[in-house]
């Protein structure tokens, strides 16, 4: 199993063809203070996995860790592989993972960590704060 792409966006859409619509891209947010929260985001995460892992059960395990280390949230969820399009090749399929009510306690960067049975991406993240004016 690969994870061969992983993005946080505010909205994707999957049509019908397999074509993935992904607004809003998010590598970081402005932010007017801290702590924030942010009420929602999707992970998207796109996989191909071996003939052989067809129909077996793998657990996402996606950690967002502050600079620091420290464990800030924590979101789980288990995939089925699913048959592959072609019979005998690698399946390549998406998963979207909406994110609600994500917390940030401080400016600065962050990482979502994505763990799938030792293997592991990171998207980094950063939080900025801008002056409102007085």
């Amino acid at each position: 199993m690969e994870i061969l792409n992983a993005v946080l966006a505010h909205d994707l859409e999957e049509l019908e063809d397999g074509t993935l619509n992904i607004f809003g891209i998010l590598g970081g947010l402005r932010v007017t203070a801290v702590p924030y929260v942010e009420p929602h985001m999707n992970l998207f995460i796109h996989f191909s996995a071996n003939p052989g892992e067809v129909a077996t059960e793998k657990l996402i395990d996606v950690q967002l860790l502050a600079a620091d280390g420290d464990l800030m949230r924590r979101s789980q969820a288990t995939i089925t592989v699913p048959e592959a399009r072609r019979p005998g090749t690698r399946s390549d399929f998406n998963v979207t993972l909406p994110l609600k009510d994500v917390p940030f306690i401080q400016a600065g960067d962050y990482g979502f960590h994505i763990l799938v049975e030792g293997i592991e991406r990171t998207i980094p993240f950063y939080i900025s704060v801008e002056k409102g004016e007085a």
